[in-house]
């Protein structure tokens, strides 16, 4: 659905349907596996990976113990995580966890948030502090050897990735710049280079979290503090499209459902704070929880890490 750099609300063309009875604290990295028919997101707060099947609706979570930043798939069952330990290996057939390393053991004061697959089975995570208000984060890209480097440095709050269809182009978020950029990417290689900004929110709209890519090349972007989620076109840097939401803090979004052309959309609760973890107690009864919404256009299957 295009409209000629108008924006379309499409919230009364298709129904917002709340997913589930579970609240997370920080619901962030939803995760699609079309195999399954499974839906996962995470509670970083709360230190839960939630999972919902949509076929028979059967709801699970699985506690961790400590602020799980990220997962990704990788076989039946089996994920790959950033937390704030660093990077672990998950199996949810046996609860079992695997440690492998931590890139930033020696930042007490980081740990790891948002982060996903590219096509090409690598994972890239990004890393924030606790306070998200020091410019001590990265953005790493961890390839199928668990060699990993660092690919962006200087960052406040890492969130949004995304690559378009060709995968020509990554596209990153660190929220607090209020920016979306972008840079020419190598598949062979996992290499990004010149950087540019392709879309700036402004303050009433704000900041761009999580978000996800459509297979017209569009960018569907999550706005914490702003009540919605919005389709953006990176070439000209405008919203088209938009998806209001009953919850101010709209965390991440993703494609899924057997068509690929569902939307769902994580929110977080109000009013806490990740060192104290106390919530707002006069809580809107939807925050923090994970919303879907049928769509007239398809998004790009989840990758997989492939080590």
């Amino acid at each position: 659905m295009e409209a000629s750099g108008l924006i379309t609300d499409i919230r009364h063309m298709k129904k917002l349907e709340r997913i589930s009875d579970f609240r997370a604290v920080l619901g962030e990295c939803p995760v699609w596996d079309s195999g399954r028919k499974i839906i996962y997101w995470v509670d970083i707060i709360s230190k839960k990976l939630f999972s919902f099947n949509i076929e028979n609706e059967i709801c699970s979570v699985t506690y961790f113990k400590n602020f799980i930043g990220c997962v990704a798939l990788r076989k039946n069952g089996q994920f790959i995580v950033a937390s704030e330990e660093g990077i672990h290996f998950f199996d949810q057939n046996n609860l079992s966890v695997e440690n492998l390393f931590n890139p930033e053991a020696h930042l007490e004061k980081n740990r790891f948030n948002d982060g996903k697959c590219d096509a090409a089975g690598r994972f890239w995570a990004g890393s924030t502090s606790y306070g998200e208000n020091e410019k001590i984060g990265s953005l790493y890209c961890i390839d199928k050897d668990l060699n990993y480097r660092r690919t962006v440095t200087d960052v406040t709050v890492s969130n949004g990735i995304s690559w378009s269809p060709d995968n020509k182009i990554l596209y990153y978020i660190d929220s607090p710049t209020r920016e979306v950029k972008a840079y020419e990417y190598d598949i062979k290689n996992g290499e990004i280079k010149n950087e540019r900004v392709v879309i700036r929110f402004s303050e009433k709209e704000g900041y761009p979290d999580g978000m996800t890519t459509d297979q017209e090349g569009k960018l569907w972007i999550a706005n914490w503090g702003g009540y919605k989620v919005g389709r953006w076109d990176p070439v000209n840097g405008k919203m088209i499209e938009k998806i209001d939401i009953p919850v101010e803090r709209v965390s991440s979004v993703t494609f899924g459902g057997p068509g690929l052309d569902e939307l769902f959309i994580t929110t977080a609760a109000k009013g806490f704070n990740e060192m104290d973890k106390k919530v707002d107690e006069n809580l809107n009864e939807l925050d923090g929880m994970l919303f879907r919404i049928k769509v007239d256009v398809c998004g790009i299957d989840t990758y997989r890490f492939y080590g």
